[in-house]
């Protein structure tokens, strides 16, 4: 059994809130002090390699 993280941010158009899969663990990031309050933006989906947040989760979820 594989726990799925789902990491996604509202300005990010590429990700989004998965409710129609089992088992998926939704983690929305915020990187508004990044990009500001824009509505949309495809830079956003590369900044998840930025995302501290992101990194403690999976050495968490791999640790326990």
């Amino acid at each position: 059994h594989v726990k799925w993280l789902n990491f996604w941010t509202k300005p990010d158009p590429v990700s989004g809130h998965l409710d129609v899969y089992r088992d998926v663990e939704n983690i929305e990031i915020d990187f508004s002090n990044i990009i500001g309050k824009t509505k949309i933006s495809i830079e956003s989906h590369s900044l998840y390699w930025e995302s501290e947040k992101m990194f403690q989760k999976i050495i968490k979820e791999l640790i326990l």
